[in-house]
């Protein structure tokens, strides 16, 4: 099955992959998590995590304020 592009992410025969993450110039100021309109950031361990649930709108990386979201690409 070749791969097919959604509006939320870029899904596989076996996976679905979101199209930001958030690397470790996270801290934790929660603002991506308020902006999250679709409730797709969580809390991880060292920093929040976009899931697959993300509809690639880019508000969370637009609050940012270190410039921690990044496209997944």
């Amino acid at each position: 099955m070749e791969s097919e592009t959604t509006n939320s992410s870029r899904e596989t025969e076996d996976t679905q992959i979101a199209y930001y993450r958030i690397n470790d110039a996270c801290i934790n100021c929660g603002n991506c998590l308020e902006a999250c309109y679709v409730e797709a950031i969580e809390k991880g361990r060292t920093h929040y995590i976009i899931t697959d649930e993300c509809i690639a709108c880019g508000v969370c990386s637009e609050v940012c304020p270190k410039s921690a979201i990044v496209e997944n690409f």
